[in-house]
């Protein structure tokens, strides 16, 4: 998990990881989830950020719904997007772990 000041760290070691090999779902899901959230850290790769948690929420639907670390992040991301126009993806995938994000 990426606290404040890891996240490059998280970036780094990420790159040593093959995610395919991953077996077991919620291995993949604590992988995307935690490099999505390293890479949100700063708003500076959100595009990049919803993409790895677009995966994450692909390896374990229901679990990357109800985790409150998923939910955190994917708000940070819609209130930052807020500032111009939520993507779609990030609208869908709020929609689908039941945060509306108001048009």
């Amino acid at each position: 998990m990426p606290e404040q000041g890891e996240s490059g760290k998280v970036i780094e070691l990420s790159r040593t990881i093959r995610p395919q090999v991953l077996k077991a779902s919620n291995r993949q899901l604590s992988y995307w989830l935690d490099i999505g959230r390293a890479l949100a850290d700063g708003g500076r790769r959100d595009v990049e950020a919803l993409a790895a948690f677009v995966q994450a929420e692909r390896a374990a639907p229901i679990p990357f719904a109800i985790n409150p670390l998923a939910r955190d992040a994917v708000v940070t991301l819609a209130h930052r997007a807020q500032r111009r126009a939520i993507p779609d993806d990030l609208r869908l995938l709020a929609g689908r772990i039941g945060i509306n994000l108001a048009a």
